[in-house]
């Protein structure tokens, strides 16, 4: 394969052991057969610090140097690991037992870039530094909005992949699932147009302008229409964190979900795996993406609970 630089998004997975504190299906068996239990990749590997996850168009043994993280290798494949238009789906190892699972919900999903590098190159991956290390979810995206034309300056991630999201047509309306969150659909169409950016110095792709939204407020506009300022406000200050991480916007969140009936292990803005699991009830409850984020979706029906 030739050497190349290319888009990747990026997910985690860990090895789980019988003797965690928590999992994420909250069972042993759960996480075994979501992760796989062998401790042996596709090719027969023994699971290792840089070790990933590809599609069936990189050959086992092809290493990969991903900016900020450093060169892996790939071993393994996955049910979901597969090519994308514009970009390709990579899986990273993350560990064993309750720090491999603490790394692999913390990184969540990110888009990052790699080359293709010389397979004789060395594996070097920091696996306790990652979290730190790697571009964080949205960096990339941010800017391939700026370079486009959009201005991110005082606008919340959510609310310009919504605008973005609109003016492309991947939603036809800001109530659409998936609206305002950074997914597959979104990234392809992101791709794509950024692609053409950068070959012709144009996006050369039509805007589509939706009869529904093209005379419609801001976001912030329409929070403020349709429910109380008290109620946007604290729904604008409630949010989840890295797992471990204490913040007082997490303890907002927390607050809310136990008085609307969704327990926690605890309430002190300490992020864990009772709080996304919590939320996710929640979210799951109100018929909205299960997603264990507070994305605009969250934030509006929140609200709209807060000025019931």
């Amino acid at each position: 394969m030739a050497a190349e630089a290319k888009t990747f998004i990026a997910t985690a997975y860990y090895s789980p052991t019988p003797d965690q504190a928590k999992y994420y299906t909250g069972t042993y068996a759960g996480d075994l057969s979501l992760n796989g239990g062998s401790g042996k990749a596709s090719d027969g590997t023994p699971v290792y610090v840089g070790m990933v996850a590809a599609p069936k168009n990189y050959t086992f043994g092809t290493k990969i140097n991903l900016d900020g993280i450093g060169v892996v290798s790939v071993h393994d494949r996955g049910g979901a690991i597969g090519a994308g238009d514009g970009y390709d789906r990579i899986d990273i190892w993350m560990g064993y037992g309750d720090a491999g699972l603490a790394r692999t919900l913390a990184w969540g999903r990110r888009e990052i870039t790699g080359t293709i590098v010389d397979s004789g190159t060395s594996v070097s991956l920091d696996l306790e530094n990652i979290l730190n290390n790697a571009p964080k979810a949205g960096d990339l995206a941010l800017k391939k909005l700026q370079a486009i034309g959009y201005n991110t300056s005082g606008r919340t991630f959510s609310d310009m992949i919504l605008q973005f999201q609109l003016d492309y047509g991947v939603i036809s309306s800001r109530t659409d699932a998936g609206a305002g969150n950074y997914g597959p659909k979104t990234t392809a169409k992101l791709s794509e147009v950024y692609n053409n950016f950068l070959k012709n110095g144009n996006t050369q792709i039509q805007k589509v302008e939706s009869s529904d939204e093209k005379n419609l407020p801001s976001t912030q506009e329409n929070f403020e229409t349709k429910y109380s300022t008290d109620a946007e406000k604290l729904s604008e200050n409630m949010a989840t964190n890295f797992f471990g991480v204490t913040d007082e916007k997490v303890q907002n969140l927390q607050n809310f979900l136990r008085k609307s009936g969704y327990s926690t292990d605890n309430n002190a803005g300490k992020m864990d795996l009772s709080t996304l699991h919590a939320l996710r009830k929640y979210q799951s409850a109100k018929n909205i993406g299960q997603t264990g984020r507070v994305d605009l979706r969250t934030q509006i029906t929140i609200a709209s609970d807060l000025s019931k």
